[in-house]
């Protein structure tokens, strides 16, 4: 959740006019999470317009990312690892729509790469 918050303050904010579209995306996945759901709404955290957010109860999410973007899982010999509290940052022009789009960037844990994440977001943005 702090991590949200620093995108929040230091990326949303800074950047108020930048044409950007963040996915939030959020599960339960370590014991202090556990209702989490529930006591928190996913606006507290990042409030802004460009800003879609989901639960994922079944981690699908978390997966994919694992096996299609950051694959550590296979690096470690875990092909079920969930990919979580972490940015995958994709161009403007990504498409989904067909297998997976190349991704600009990617960092984990967010709280230690959120700064990574605004300098190559500036970098993707258009002038």
């Amino acid at each position: 959740m702090i991590g949200a918050r620093r995108v929040q303050k230091e990326i949303l904010e800074t950047r108020p006019d930048a044409e950007i579209r963040v996915y939030a995306i959020y599960f339960e996945m370590v014991a202090g999470d556990r209702g989490a759901k529930s006591r928190v709404k996913p606006t507290d955290l990042l409030d802004d317009p460009r800003v879609i957010s989901f639960w994922d109860d079944r981690k699908v999410a978390g997966r994919w990312f694992d096996e299609n973007v950051t694959k550590l899982g296979a690096r470690e010999g875990d092909p079920g690892r969930i990919e979580w509290d972490c940015f995958v940052l994709f161009s403007a022009g990504a498409n989904w729509g067909e297998g997976r789009p190349d991704h600009v960037s990617w960092g984990r844990p967010l709280m230690q790469e959120a700064g990574r994440l605004a300098t190559d977001l500036e970098a993707a943005l258009p002038e």
